[in-house]
């Protein structure tokens, strides 16, 4: 067996891992996500932000008791108007802006859907979480 023969045999082994891995990946998300949704029929949630703060017949809102906790509404709020409260200086710039960049696209693809308000909370927390999903993508590119 040749150099290349053995390279080739290697490079074919080394997809292969990684789309194993890929699997058991998105597979380990599912699980977390089905036992979030499970615990979460179980024993209602003790945060109760998303209550408060989106509204209960918005688009956002089914899985936004479960899915939402804590942080990520101090970030929205902070992506839609800045830091207002002191307490808010506890968070640093970065994810917030990404955040509001990223609603900023949602909110545009919601105005050519019709929609005539501005950008709101759902918008700027879907936005996140497209960042979040993109930057996730990202980051197992830069090891391949």
């Amino acid at each position: 067996m040749s150099k290349d023969d053995h390279e080739v045999g290697h490079d074919r082994s080394s997809v292969h891992h990684k789309r194993r891995l890929k699997q058991f990946y998105y597979a380990a998300r599912l699980f977390v996500l089905a036992i979030t949704l499970l615990s979460a029929q179980i024993s209602p949630p003790f945060d109760t932000s998303a209550d408060i703060l989106l509204q209960q017949n918005s688009w956002l809102s089914v899985l936004s008791n479960v899915l939402l906790r804590w942080d990520s509404f101090h970030f929205a709020s902070i992506a839609l108007k800045g830091y207002v409260y002191e307490h808010q200086f506890a968070f640093m710039p970065g994810t917030p802006l990404v955040m509001r960049l990223f609603g900023e696209l949602v909110w545009r693809t919601r105005r050519l859907l019709g929609a005539s308000d501005g950008v709101v909370i759902e918008d700027v927390l879907m936005g996140g979480s497209m960042a979040a999903a993109l930057m996730c993508d990202w980051t197992s590119d830069l090891y391949e």
